[in-house]
């Protein structure tokens, strides 16, 4: 849509405002009629316009007289065209709080980018006030309160109340702000001229403050001259006091010294005795079983020897599975031929009852197919039991082992717990250590045991399971045998029963017997070999670990050897070390004594215990004895001990002075300060006083200057308001009437003289004539004003035809529509509807 190029209202919405539950209304950007029957609500949107501008409506109390019956939420959304030609849209609303309708307000100020978008300005939500408003208003459409009142609201039944004057046009003006500025510069004069009066006081306290700020300057130069002696011997004494704190550091690293090199010495020896006690641990050692070679060799040999019996062990049990199983089968094969010979014998006296008593061949044989599946099943059960049996018998024979191996570390444990030191490297030994592995060895060992009585018991339960599985495999074979013997027995029976086929059973009987017997005899055998094999392999294993424990103890030995003999070495470097050090200390000793002899008084005591020190010193030098390092320290350290107290007394007495002589000249230099404070503030006063006599004689002229003003602004706004409101009344009323208008500059109240009168006699407009022509000043008065104060965003006329003839009213109407092409009207009317020429006709009904 084409915007206008004046400030306008482009439409206003009201909610529950009044008697308007929801009504939303365009507006023309030049001329708008709104109309429609009494009590309808026309005026009622002038009143929204009020409030959407300025929170409250002139006459009404409060919100709730705004809100529609029995509604708690009351607002207006008006959108306008700014002086800047973009487009804003201000909403404001109310909302009512319980038994006494209090309000809470709220607004908004938008800025419409586009249809979609727009942009907060304002708004209670971001802490903004009305005063904020107020002004972003007056910036965007050029109005206040006072000017919407006076010059832009054209109130029903009030537009000829203007003719009697106004007193609140002088704030439209700005009189009452001139008069206001004229009465604060004439108070201000008035208590500047009181003020400067007390100025030659503040002279008289400036002078005495100068000259007691220049006897306490005097009496702090004496102060510091004191405090420079006393900085100066307390630097002395602290020169003096850094030398003998260096003869006493001299004097601890002495002392360090000394005892760094007997503590050495004593650690030589010590070291020399852990040598000579290792090497016999080494010999006895060697003597009793051996050198490392022959240990290594040993060793060798018996994981040789474990191996092949290792192998053999291997060897007999795959030997002892084959016989089980050789004999397991022949076992098979005596039942089955066993069998065969009884179902033979009884073959021909229970032929007859056979087939009654067990069934068909056929059904025989089905049986017999079931009772094969149930072999099956039971071998591979045995199977599975001979896997765990082997698996039994690896894990006992480990956990002997192991069990070895703990009995042989848990004696050597024992015979060292009441060893104090390591047999090996000679270091503390912690015995409560000891005792803890001693405990956690026995632990194992129960462990181990309770390990090996369990294994023992799941072995006999798997050779139980397997003497059951055997039966039960024995009761399926007989059972099968007996199924296949009944099925024979009906084919040989059939087929005439072969004679000497029962021989042959005879003769394979005693040959599987014979074999049963001859395996029983080579598996027992076996089973002795096996065991006198696993005796052999634990008496290996045991010399094993015997000999490896020896070594590890040999090669301990040897590295504790080279432990000793490396702390040896060591020792003996830092001994020689330690008398280099003392001897280059006691050389630099000797040159600071000899330096500091130069430098003390001849009459100082100190001088002939120096000299003491320095002959100690060089007879240390010829002979190197202890005993004089030991002198030379204890000499040197009471020394110095005496001069650095006796300098630290003198240096404290001097300390306490200074801090004195510090403590009068801050007291000194905060009086000064003090005084430096008096004299700059008298100063400031004096020179306001001297400002504000300056200030009190301008404020005199500006007083004279706003009283001008005042009349000024009155005669000019009065001749301004005559003229205009004459040239408004011609081109409103049908008649010319008055010659002269006058406007008194008082209470602006407007008079007219009458033409064709004989005595120029101004009369009061607001008593001449009839109600018509009064409204017809009274709308000339306030276009009048509109104009003075400058063309306004819009205006709102509220019948102003009322009490006006029909000729009247059309010159009016028609010259309210042409005003319209500069500033947007909006105007309210209940006659002439039809004869109004206007684009933008708004009815409203009820």
């Amino acid at each position: 849509m084409k915007w206008s190029k004046l400030e306008m209202i482009k439409s206003i919405k009201l909610k529950n405002f009044r008697r308007h539950e929801d009504l939303n209304i365009h507006l023309d950007e030049h001329f708008n009629l709104i109309h429609g029957k009494n009590n309808a609500g026309k005026t009622t949107i002038f009143y929204a316009i009020e409030y959407a501008l300025f929170g409250m409506v002139r006459g009404f109390r409060s919100i709730s007289q705004l809100t529609r019956f029995e509604q708690n939420i009351v607002g207006v959304e008006l959108i306008f065209k700014g002086k800047d030609d973009n487009i804003y849209k201000l909403q404001r609303m109310h909302k009512l709080k319980g038994k006494s309708r209090s309000a809470n307000g709220f607004f908004t100020l938008k800025k419409i980018i586009n249809k979609d978008k727009e942009k907060y300005l304002l708004a209670t939500d971001f802490g903004d006030s009305e005063g904020v408003l107020s002004l972003k208003l007056n910036e965007l459409l050029g109005i206040s309160k006072r000017l919407f009142e006076a010059g832009i609201h054209f109130s029903q039944g009030e537009i000829s109340k203007i003719l009697m004057g106004d007193e609140k046009l002088d704030i439209v003006f700005g009189i009452k702000t001139a008069t206001a500025l004229s009465n604060a510069f004439r108070e201000r004069a008035l208590d500047f001229e009181k003020e400067v009066k007390i100025i030659d006081t503040f002279k008289a306290t400036l002078d005495h403050s100068q000259k007691e700020k220049k006897e306490y300057q005097k009496k702090l130069e004496i102060q510091k001259q004191k405090q420079e002696k006393i900085n100066f011997k307390i630097a002395r004494n602290n020169n003096d006091l850094n030398k003998f704190q260096k003869f006493k550091k001299f004097s601890e690293r002495i002392r360090d010294l000394v005892k760094s090199f007997e503590d050495i010495k004593k650690k030589i020896n010590d070291t020399k005795i852990k040598e000579e006690m290792t090497l016999k641990d080494i010999e006895e050692n060697t003597k009793k079983y051996g050198s490392e070679a022959d240990l290594i060799t040993k060793i060798t040999n018996l994981e040789q020897d474990l191996n092949e019996i290792n192998i053999k062990e291997t060897k007999l049990n795959e030997d002892i599975t084959h016989l089980h199983n050789q004999i397991r089968e022949n076992e098979t094969l005596k039942i089955e031929k066993e069998s065969l010979k009884k179902q033979k014998q009884k073959s021909l006296k229970q032929l007859d009852s056979f087939k009654n008593e067990y069934g068909e061949k056929t059904e025989l044989k089905d049986k017999v197919k079931k009772v094969k599946e149930n072999l099956k099943k039971i071998k591979n059960e045995i199977i599975k039991l001979e896997k765990l049996q082997l698996e039994l018998q690896n894990s006992i024979r480990n956990s002997e082992r192991e069990k070895g191996d703990i009995e042989g570390i848990l004696k050597r444990r024992e015979s060292n717990k009441n060893n104090q030191t390591c047999e090996y490297c000679g270091a503390p030994i912690d015995s409560s250590k000891i005792l803890r592995e001693i405990k956690d060895c026995k632990e194992k060992l129960q462990n181990l045991e309770k390990d090996l009585a369990k294994q023992e018991q799941e072995k006999k339960e798997i050779n139980k399971n397997f003497l059951q599985l055997r039966v039960e495999e024995k009761t399926q074979f007989e059972e099968k045998i007996k199924l296949n013997n009944l099925i024979n027995k009906i084919n040989e029976m059939e087929n005439s029963l072969n004679a000497s086929f029962e021989d042959g059973l005879n003769k394979d009987i005693i040959e599987l017997n014979n074999n049963i017997e001859e395996q029983n005899k080579l598996l027992q055998n076996n089973q002795k070999k096996l065991n006198s094999i696993r005796e052999e392999h634990d008496e290996i294993s045991k010399k094993l670990n015997e000999s490896k424990a020896f070594l590890n103890q040999y090669k301990e030995y040897v590295k504790k050897l080279t432990i000793i003999q490396e702390e040896k070495k060591k020792g003996e470097e830092d001994f020689n070390q330690q008398k280099a050090d003392l001897s280059k200390l006691f050389e630099n000793l000797k040159n600071e004594l000899k330096e500091n002899l130069k430098s003390l008084d001849s009459s100082d005591n100190f001088i002939t215990t120096l000299e003491i020190i320095l002959k100690k010193i060089n007879d240390y030098e010829a002979n190197r004895n202890l005993e004089n390092a030991l002198h030379i320290r204890d000499e040197l350290k009471e020394a110095i001990i005496f001069k650095i107290s006796e300098l630290s007394t003198t240096l404290n007495h001097l300390k306490q002075q200074n801090e004195q002589i510090s403590e009068d000249i801050d007291e000194t230099k905060k009086q000064i300060k003090r005084l430096d404070k008096e004299i700059a503030q008298t100063e400031k006063k004096i020179q306001i006083l001297h400002t504000k006599y300056e200030l009190a004689e301008k404020y005199r002229n500006f007083q004279q200057i706003f009283k001008q003003v005042q009349q000024i602004i009155r005669n000019n706004v009065s001749i301004t308001l005559e003229e205009d409101i004459l040239k408004s009344y011609k081109l409103f009323s049908s008649e010319d009437e008055f010659e002269k208008v006058c406007i008194d500059n008082k209470d602006y109240s407007l008079s007219v003289i009458p033409k064709g009168k004989e005595s120029k006699i101004y009369y009061p407009a607001s008593v001449y004539e009839g109600g018509g022509y009064q409204l017809i000043l009274g709308l000339s008065y306030k276009f009048a004003l509109n104009k003075i104060i400058g063309n306004s965003t819009f205006l709102l006329i509220d019948e102003p035809t009322e009490f006006i003839d029909e000729n009247n009213r059309k010159t009016l109407l028609s010259n309210i529509s042409n005003i319209s092409d500069s500033t947007q009207v909006i105007l309210i009317t209940h006659q002439d509807i039809d004869k109004i020429q206007c684009n933008n006709k708004i009815e409203i009904k009820k």
